[in-house]
């Protein structure tokens, strides 16, 4: 879809993440990918933006599971049964390398300046080597607070809330983004 001469493309990402048994679904996702970043380009969007449930990455786009030391637990423990929930390793949250290098690949080759996406259910914004911003918004659920995350990785509070972007015309491309926290 098209916004102020930004092209805006969604993945079914859940595909990517693990394709066992459909491979024949994500070649068709990742040729209809191709098909849909040489369309942006060949009709001058301005910018092209990817949308999926899971990042890519968190931290770098040549991380590898190992690298992910840290675990999230739940930053408020809200809800009948959250109680005593078990931590869940960081490297569950991110996109395997061998799947995510394929299409990184084609962001770096077309330029996409940004994805957004979820799974984390904590706000962390990263960058990509090529410029690409990673922005992971937080769940409007539940809640969780990574150990594995620097110290000024993040300035957006791990809370419930929602995220506004807002884009910039066909001849002034830019965007901002912002999360807007909701009341609990």
């Amino acid at each position: 879809f098209w916004a102020n001469g930004t092209y805006n493309i969604v993945l079914n990402t859940t595909l990517i993440a693990n394709p066992s048994g459909a491979e024949d679904l994500f070649a068709n996702q990742l040729e209809w990918l191709r098909d849909r970043l040489a369309f942006a380009q060949n009709n001058n969007a301005s910018q092209i933006f990817v949308f999926g449930h899971h990042p890519w990455f968190l931290y770098h786009e040549d991380e590898e599971a190992g690298d992910l030391k840290g675990f999230s637990t739940l930053a408020k423990l809200e809800g009948p049964g959250l109680a005593g929930a078990k931590e869940v390793p960081d490297s569950y949250f991110h996109m395997p390398k061998k799947q995510r290098s394929q299409f990184m690949q084609l962001f770096k080759d077309y330029n996409v300046r940004a994805a957004f996406s979820g799974h984390f259910h904590q706000n962390l914004v990263s960058k990509a080597s090529f410029g690409m911003d990673m922005i992971v918004t937080s769940s409007l659920s539940l809640v969780l607070e990574s150990t594995g995350k620097s110290k000024g990785t993040n300035s957006e509070p791990s809370t419930r809330g929602i995220r506004v972007v807002d884009v910039g015309t066909e001849e002034s491309p830019s965007f901002a983004h912002n999360f807007i926290p909701l009341a609990d």
